[in-house]
């Protein structure tokens, strides 16, 4: 059985808390696998990967735009096309 961790990331840099999930993570079971999930954050799924106790890094990029009404103070995403 393998984790499946959710990095915490601003795009271009990874956050000290996920290196800490996954040194805990790695105690649980040795099979860690990474989500990087963002917009244009390549540099963020290589940082990850170059951690040794990771042994698959997934990456899902995608790129939003944000849609605003007039009639609400809601922000809703979209994919973009």
């Amino acid at each position: 059985m393998s984790l499946l961790l959710i990095a915490e990331h601003d795009n271009s840099k990874l956050k000290v808390f996920t290196l800490n999930a996954i040194n805990a993570a790695s105690k649980i079971d040795g099979d860690v696998h990474v989500l990087v999930a963002g917009s244009g954050c390549e540099n963020v799924a290589k940082e990850v990967a170059a951690v040794p106790l990771v042994k698959k890094v997934l990456l899902c990029q995608y790129f939003w735009k944000k849609l605003y009404t007039e009639s609400s103070s809601c922000t809703r995403c979209f994919p973009s096309e």
